[in-house]
């Protein structure tokens, strides 16, 4: 039904891929059938123009999942583009700041599965990513559950996580961002060719987001 009533323009590869990531989670959640959770399918990342393939809301931690059906190497741009999605979360959703993330690669045939779990080096609540094939999903979740000491049924992540707005920082990111557009605009191109505003506020972004991570020194780790 998902797939079928999906209102973009998706591929005949991109459907097969949902409908085996829809299988795959189905038989993955099976031992928390009963329990309070959510499981939201192509979340929108605004700032990112991009969608976290799973969300899934369970005994108060945010797991973000993001498949590769087929594939059976990690690929250290996958590990990054799931922590992107984590720290995102983090950073802007406002619903999310003072939860437990754990960001989750699964190339669907990899063939080993994360074991050591520890949080980032930056004190935020969000694992470092961990990276298992599809067998092996159900057991790293509950290995979570285990480590964080969530054993218990937990409904703090409620229905409005969903429309959360994204957070004050956010906006001031944003207000900053334009601001600078327009002295952009008015003090370097008066005499430049008409140019796309919306291509040059990706490159804005860009180099903004590449301060912050220089800043931070970012480094991703898996476990």
């Amino acid at each position: 039904m998902f797939i079928n009533n999906y209102h973009g323009n998706a591929l005949t590869i991109t459907n097969e891929s949902w409908s085996n990531e829809i299988e795959i989670m189905r038989e993955t959640l099976l031992p928390w059938k009963f329990e309070n959770g959510q499981i939201i399918f192509e979340y929108d990342i605004p700032r990112l123009g991009k969608r976290i393939d799973v969300v899934l809301l369970l005994r108060g931690i945010i797991f973000c999942i993001e498949f590769k059906v087929g594939e059976k190497n990690l690929l250290q741009s996958n590990i990054e583009q799931v922590m992107d999605y984590a720290l995102d979360l983090k950073n802007f959703h406002l619903f999310s700041q003072d939860k437990i993330i754990v960001p989750i690669l699964v190339p669907t045939k990899y063939s080993s599965c994360s074991s050591a779990f520890c949080y980032s080096v930056y004190d935020d609540s969000i694992y470092n990513p961990l990276v298992t094939g599809s067998k092996g999903l159900q057991k790293l979740i509950s290995d979570i559950f285990i480590h964080s000491g969530a054993t218990i049924s937990n409904s703090s992540l409620g229905v409005d996580w969903i429309i959360s707005p994204y957070s004050l920082l956010h906006q001031q990111l944003l207000k900053l961002q334009k601001d600078f557009m327009k002295i952009i605009l008015w003090k370097i191109l008066p005499d430049m060719k008409p140019i796309k505003f919306q291509q040059i506020e990706q490159s804005v972004i860009f180099l903004m987001l590449l301060r912050i991570a220089k800043n931070r020194n970012k480094k991703v780790f898996v476990s």
